[in-house]
């Protein structure tokens, strides 16, 4: 899942607190200023006790957007050539597309455009950009693919409770038409959502001391809108990016389990229970929704204890925690792919069939509603017995095929 928390460009938002904290400089843009070459000073190095931690700042982010971008790219192709195959309901189809497709945006726009050319074309530490104009814009696409993430996933536990709760109201809603319209509505929102990040940044034609020599370029920076606009941005991402869709996620896990557990409960004497498609995306939705939270929790809770103590994030102690909770942040978008290799058999064995074909294995075989000797009702599969008289009552709960 993407993802998510303060998705972005943390060391931007870190440059503000330090304005915030330490009054105005001429190295943060206090509007839009007209274009002018100027030489600024090398800024102090907040790296400068921690040389690994520079090395690793500069050779995580191509390493995670290689492992990102492959395995988003993978679970796309195998999601578009195998959905027959892996008898998805069409609206989970849609939802783990949509997520693929905005966790893969997130790392081109943040992984490589931002932190990857940053670091290894400039060795850049601090928020400094040489793309110009174009950086405000890359803010808006990364926050956007970030607030998609978090927000498909809500969505796709609403569809996920809607089909093991209430089955027959699924039947009569869920289509593939009302599906598009919640994805659309998802990414317009995240996009709203992330605009107001477009005034946080600008670019100014700037000489740069970089590695012993003078840069000259377009650079990308800081704009003070001050403290309140940008303690509201705040408070908007951790509400809508953190609080409110991982709040909402959770309470429909927590019924989506206890009705699968009921559902057990119930058939135990007078029938088998195998798990189909149906809660094998629901028990992938949990899993998916623990992951995020656990690698997305520690960014918000430090930026929120930044901004109540008034801490620069320049101290040595609050750059290390700080990194290294931006790395589990973007590991969000990296891991979905292992997270289906792992808890789904039917994908691993599509992403054999049909991706890699040359590799020696079973060919996936479509399964058939049918099986011999037994009858599957939703999620529940009731084996006959062959001396028992009359029909085969099926369970009151039944999940939605």
């Amino acid at each position: 899942m993407a993802a998510t928390v303060e998705p972005l460009f943390q060391m931007l938002a870190g440059s503000l607190l330090t304005t915030m904290a330490e009054g105005s400089d001429d190295d943060v843009l206090q509007d839009e200023t007209p274009s002018s070459v100027t030489s600024l000073p090398p800024q102090e190095d907040p790296y400068a006790n921690y040389g690994w931690l520079r090395r690793a700042l500069r050779w995580y982010p191509p390493v995670f957007a290689s492992i990102g971008i492959s395995g988003n790219i993978l679970i796309i192709v195998t999601l578009i050539r195998c959905r027959r195959r892996l008898l998805q309901p069409l609206p989970a189809y849609c939802y783990l597309l949509a997520l693929a497709v905005s966790d893969l945006l997130y790392l081109v726009s943040v992984l490589v455009l931002s932190r990857t050319l940053r670091t290894m074309t400039f060795h850049l530490p601090d928020p400094d950009w040489y793309y110009g104009k174009f950086c405000a814009y890359n803010v808006v696409v990364g926050y956007t693919a970030s607030y998609a993430s978090v927000w498909t996933v809500v969505a796709f536990s609403v569809e996920r409770y809607i089909a093991i709760c209430h089955p027959f109201r699924n039947r009569v809603g869920s289509s593939l038409k009302t599906t598009i319209k919640v994805i659309m509505a998802v990414w317009l929102v995240s996009f709203l959502l992330a605009l107001p990040y477009h005034w946080l940044v600008g670019s100014r034609h700037l000489t740069r001391l970089v590695d012993g020599r003078n840069v000259t370029g377009d650079w990308c920076r800081p704009i003070d809108r001050g403290v309140t606009f940008t303690l509201s941005l705040s408070w908007i991402s951790t509400i809508f990016h953190f609080l409110a869709p991982f709040t909402l996620t959770s309470v429909f896990a927590i019924q989506i389990v206890w009705a699968i557990r009921m559902s057990r409960s119930r058939v135990k004497t007078h029938a088998r229970f195998h798990p189909t498609s149906q809660t094998t995306l629901s028990y992938m939705l949990v899993l998916l929704s623990s992951v995020a939270l656990v690698l997305l929790m520690p960014i918000k809770v430090l930026k929120l204890y930044m901004y109540f103590k008034g801490l620069a994030p320049t101290s040595p102690q609050i750059t290390l925690l700080w990194h290294s909770f931006t790395l589990l942040f973007d590991m969000n978008s990296c891991l979905n792919f292992c997270l289906y290799y792992l808890a789904s058999r039917k994908f691993r064995k599509a992403l054999k069939a049909k991706v890699f074909c040359c590799l020696p294995g079973e060919k996936l075989k479509r399964p058939s509603t049918l099986r011999s000797g037994a009858k599957e009702y939703g999620g529940i599969e009731l084996k006959t017995i062959a001396s028992t008289p009359g029909p085969i009552t099926p369970p009151a709960f039944q999940f939605d095929q």
